[in-house]
């Protein structure tokens, strides 16, 4: 690393030519250097300190490109330079797929500890995983430690899951997902549809050499919401004896009304719209006969965008309009089959939050879906 104390005292020349180096520096390398120098910042002291005192001279690892494996296992050094016995507190992985082994929990004046850390590689690819010690250092109470690199599978699946929006309840599913293999003289198989919904999968020899093509097939009917399934596919290696196909599929509710609640926020400016969105999914026709609020300073106005399927109700507030405290609302009269009645809350937002802090409320926009 450069010295900066003499790169002060250096003409303007010399300093013009070592930002031109710097600037060759690559960028996943600062980045890594700025991760340690942020990590060990409070860890590094000029003379021993009464007390336990934390140095870790390494708290990243870059594994670097890997081919998958079960597990990665690296373990951290961590060295007590005080004059009291540290104590590492807790150690905190940020997620499920990075566990912590038998930690040395003391660690004596002068002494060496270790954390080892486990790190499964079944989902991952580009990773940067964090793993947060606790330590009776007041100087460094809280630290990271950090797990990073990249993991390259001997099979992969494009795409690597199927999301499916839109889906209607009687509609036959019929995808394909392309499987690329490494190795020599793999046979894929596959194992299973998990969580039964009416999938099915096949396998044939895709285009390429060492490519199979997964025909993913759906039987209907399929329920309003959302349902999944997982393909299981075998693949005989020992690093990676199975691959995950997650399917995942989305009925919309047949009428759908957006949002289920208006939030309008502080005194509303006059003119400002408000808008409700119905919109029908089913083959039923269905019509919004009108929208009423009982409120004079609130003016509905019912727009048809597509005949039976989908309609704008837009709210048109006169000025220095407020919600009472318990709100307002916006009832709607459907022709669905036979005339009902939909409802949607119109709520202060500021009031809401007060009443609800310090819980965030969310906007208009925001709010999900009524579902019918």
């Amino acid at each position: 690393m450069l010295n900066t104390h003499l790169a002060r005292q250096w003409v303007p020349g010399i300093l013009a030519g070592v930002a031109l180096t710097v600037g060759a520096l690559s960028i996943s390398a600062q980045e890594k250097e700025a991760q340690r120098e942020q990590s060990v910042a409070v860890t590094q002291h000029a003379t021993p300190a009464a007390g336990p005192q934390l140095l870790i001279e390494e708290p990243v690892h870059d594994f670097g490109e890997v081919w998958i494996k079960p597990t990665l296992d690296y373990t951290f050094v961590i060295k007590n330079t005080g004059t009291a016995v540290l104590k590492i507190l807790n150690v905190k992985p940020s997620c499920g797929c990075t566990t912590n082994g038998e930690y040395d929990r003391e660690i004596p004046p002068g002494g060496t500890g270790r954390i080892p850390l486990k790190l499964r590689t079944s989902n991952l690819t580009k990773f940067t995983k964090r793993v947060t010690v606790t330590t009776n250092d007041p100087r460094s109470a809280s630290f990271k430690l950090t797990l990073t690199g990249t993991v390259k599978p001997y099979v992969t699946a494009t795409p690597s899951r199927l999301r499916l929006s839109g889906v209607k309840p009687n509609e036959e599913i019929i995808e394909i997902v392309r499987l690329s293999v490494v190795p020599d003289n793999v046979e894929l198989q596959v194992v299973e549809s998990r969580k039964p919904s009416g999938f099915r999968a096949t396998l044939q020899p895709g285009p390429e050499p060492k490519t199979y093509d997964l025909t993913i097939v759906g039987q209907p009917p399929f329920k309003e919401g959302t349902s999944s399934a997982k393909i299981l596919i075998n693949t005989g290696l020992p690093d990676q004896p199975t691959i995950t196909i997650p399917v995942i599929v989305n009925v919309p509710h047949r009428v759908q009304i957006k949002p289920t609640k208006l939030f309008i926020r502080n005194s509303a400016r006059a003119g400002r719209p408000y808008e409700v969105i119905v919109t029908n999914n089913g083959d039923t026709p269905v019509e919004v006969l009108s929208a009423t609020t009982g409120n004079p300073k609130i003016k509905p106005l019912v727009e048809e965008l597509e005949k039976g399927k989908r309609y704008r109700v837009t709210l048109e507030i006169a000025d220095g309009y407020e919600p009472p405290t318990r709100g307002d609302m916006l009832t709607l009269k459907l022709m669905d089959g036979r005339e009902r009645q939909e409802r949607i809350p119109i709520i202060s937002r500021l009031r809401q939050a007060k009443a609800r802090k310090p819980q965030p409320t969310l906007a208009a926009s925001e709010a999900k879906p009524k579902e019918l």
